[in-house]
This record gives C-alpha cells, sequence and structure tokens, in this order.
C-alpha cells in the first residue's frame, strides 16, 4: 500500500501547529502549502524575499516569510534570537542543497535549535554511501530527534522527483517517523 501525502489527524485534533521548512520556495513550496492549507502556521526559509513573499499570498497568509541564508552563520543567530523563529517550531522539513559535509551539518544544527520536535533532513545522493555500506554511515548527525529522506532518481535512473513527490515524501517522514529513501541511489 503506498502512503498518502501527511495529513493531520481528523481523528483529534491538532493544537495550533508550527511547521520550519528550510527550502520552503523551491523543492518544499507544495509541503509548504499542503501544511498551510491543512491550518498550520509554516515558518516558511529562504533566501529570496519575492518568492517568500508569493508563498505567504498563496497560503492565505499561514506561511510567514523568514529571509535569510543558512550558510551564514550570523543571519541565522539573528533570525533564531528575534522574529518569527524566536518562538521556535513544534516539527521542521530542511532541504539545504550546499557543497560540503561540515557547512551544511553547521546550518542544520544551528537552525535545528529552534525545534521542539522532529526534524526531517533531505539529504541527495550524494550523501549516499559507496557500496553496501548501511545509509546511516556516520557523515551526518543523529540527534534523537533528525530523520532522513534520502533523494534518488527515478527508476530510469536519469529522471529526478517533481517537489510534489519529493514534499509529500517528506511530510510522509514527519508523520511516520521512520526514514524513507525516495527513487534510486546512485551509490559510488
Amino acid at each position: 500500500m503506498t502512503e498518502g501525502p501527511w495529513q493531520p489527524s481528523a481523528a483529534r485534533p491538532e493544537p495550533a501547529r508550527r511547521l520550519l521548512i528550510v527550502g520552503a520556495t523551491g523543492v518544499l513550496r507544495p509541503a509548504a502549502l499542503m501544511c498551510a492549507g491543512a491550518g498550520w502556521t509554516v515558518l516558511a526559509v529562504a533566501r529570496r524575499t519575492d518568492p517568500l513573499d508569493e508563498l505567504a499570498a498563496a497560503s492565505g497568509g499561514r506561511a510567514i516569510p523568514v529571509p535569510f541564508d543558512v550558510f551564514d552563520p550570523a543571519a541565522v543567530e539573528a533570525a533564531l534570537a528575534s522574529g518569527p523563529l524566536a518562538g521556535g517550531a513544534d516539527q521542521a522539513v530542511f532541504y539545504i542543497a550546499g557543497e560540503h559535509d561540515e557547512t551544511e551539518n553547521a546550518a542544520v544544527d544551528l537552525i535545528g535549535r529552534a525545534v521542539t520536535g522532529n526534524v526531517v533532513r533531505i539529504l541527495n545522493s550524494r550523501w549516499a554511501p559507496p557500496g553496501d555500506l548501511p545509509l546511516d554511515n556516520g557523515r551526518w548527525p543523529r540527534p534523537p530527534n533528525r530523520l532522513h529522506l534520502l533523494l534518488g532518481t527515478k527508476a530510469d535512473g536519469r529522471t529526478w522527483h517533481t517537489p510534489e513527490e519529493i514534499s509529500a515524501v517528506a511530510l510522509s517522514v514527519l508523520r511516520t517517523g521512520k526514514d524513507r529513501t525516495l527513487g534510486e541511489l546512485r551509490r559510488i
């Protein structure tokens, strides 16, 4: 059975929830709109303000723009100290596409301080270990609240997944609390 996209439980009402989405104007835009449509407050992080403002309008104001560069520690500290992130978030989904492991790990750890619940980190296939090593081979930190979605290609080996597919699976990871791999990983 294929899991559907994440939705708040209809059986029990959800309290006012705050979801932090890093990369909210790109691959995770559908996730931001889905959660905003379900009544969550979405703390939408991205570098550029225009796409964040467009997302806020499209979400009916449920997505709150939080513009800063996640690779600038001073900007992250400032965002965490004041504004919407100062109140923290219940859960988070991060898609941070950097070029260096240490830089990405540092950004995730620093921003993750604002989150009281689970954090889903989306990792592209460059993070996959070579050969038959287990997927969680220590290249990324694993605090107790950290979950992972590893992105591979579609079965043809060339086509990437759509933002809608990635968003739906990322929210599924958040809902189930279980790591997932989307597609086929290209292991070196």
